[in-house]
């Protein structure tokens, strides 16, 4: 998309659902709503935002502070290796890291190798949204 043709974009107000964990585990707690601008393609239904906390995603150039926008409206065959994902651990914390499945584990895997993999039995784990764009922070 071209920075100027603001034609082929829509700004929408979409729930904002708090800070996810980058590197830390932190709890749900809705906050509102929040404006941010999609492709005019883009569908609506099921989006949100997060805000990043943490850093296990600077690698990819996500850092703390920065906002996600996510896919919460999916299903289970969308969810494939690699794709980045909001997920809600088993002591109730939300993450947001790639994911991982092999036979019956989920590994959840971060951009910073400083991080290690969290790996949990299939069953523990929730995929509660994937993440579908990252809008900047610029501090």
């Amino acid at each position: 998309m071209i920075l100027t043709d603001w034609k082929r974009t829509k700004t929408i107000n979409l729930n904002d659902y708090g800070q996810v964990g980058a590197g830390k585990i932190i709890e749900f707690i809705p906050r509102g709503k929040r404006g941010v601008t999609v492709p005019q393609s883009q569908k609506t239904d099921g989006l949100v935002t997060v805000s990043v906390c943490g850093d296990s995603l600077r690698d990819l150039g996500i850092n703390d502070g920065d906002t996600l926008v996510c896919q919460t409206k999916i299903e289970r065959s969308e969810v494939k290796n690699g794709k980045l994902v909001v997920a809600q651990l088993p002591c109730l914390g939300l993450v947001v890291k790639f994911f991982f499945q092999f036979e019956n584990k989920i590994i959840l895997r971060s951009a910073n190798p400083r991080y290690e993999d969290l790996i949990f039995d299939s069953e523990l784990v929730e995929i509660k949204a994937l993440v579908i764009q990252s809008v900047k922070t610029w501090d």
